[in-house]
């Protein structure tokens, strides 16, 4: 059984880490948060008994979560740790729960739920010589004090509202690229239709109208001295 409750965060955004990573501090876990497969294949063979939960981005640069899965899977000593895996692709669902995922979060992620789900893993784990019911019992006791005094959920919501404010604007970002794309795809469909227009009133003009001698070609000389004559 898992004697700490310890939180292993894989994201490689660095404004999602520090915001994810002070949320499961404020639910009272520790928490270690680094941006890559390898870093973090190296914090749990270095302790495998410490971590509760691992929350990994499904698109890590060096690898997919499913590949961190899989290689998890190879070490019996780490094989059973949860894994909860945050991404913006919902495509990545299922590949997600073939693998065992014991969580699948779509980006934005609301607060409220890591908060939920951090604490879930928590709730049961056997800490010697406390009565205390969540992994905070396992982190030096002036953190876990800190991690108390916040108050539970009304603490993560400070921080929770600055995380939410820098989700909107990625969903801004992202809006504002949909709507230059859009803008770029009506641009080149009304050039396209003004070309096919110009080029039938070209056809219209010389079909229609009685040419002018400078539209005419250039005749021999002979024939201009006979009609002269």
């Amino acid at each position: 059984m898992v004697e700490h409750g310890a939180v292993l965060l894989v994201e490689d955004d660095e404004d999602n880490r520090g915001a994810l990573e002070e949320l499961v501090w404020l639910a009272g876990l520790d928490v270690v948060a680094v941006g890559t497969g390898a870093e973090a294949f190296a914090h749990l063979r270095r302790e495998p008994g410490r971590w509760c939960l691992v929350m990994v981005d499904w698109w890590l640069p060096d690898m997919t979560g499913e590949h961190f899965r899989r290689r998890q899977r190879l070490d019996p000593r780490i094989a059973d740790i949860a894994i909860a895996v945050l991404t913006g692709d919902a495509r990545a669902k299922e590949a997600a729960e073939r693998a065992g995922c014991a969580h699948f979060l779509l980006k934005p992620i609301d607060p409220d739920i890591v908060t939920e789900m951090v604490r879930s893993h928590c709730r049961g784990l056997r800490m010697t010589g406390t009565s205390d019911e969540c992994g905070c019992a396992a982190l030096p006791s002036a953190r876990r004090r800190s991690a108390k005094s916040a108050g539970g959920t009304t603490a993560v919501r400070p921080y929770a509202q600055i995380w939410k404010s820098i989700l909107i604007a990625q969903e801004r970002v992202a809006d504002s690229r949909q709507v230059q794309q859009r803008a770029r795809g009506l641009r080149e469909l009304a050039q396209s239709v003004c070309g096919r227009r110009f080029r039938g009133r070209k056809m219209s003009v010389s079909s229609e109208t009685t040419p002018m001698p400078w539209m005419l070609p250039d005749r021999p000389a002979s024939l201009e001295a006979s009609a002269a004559g």
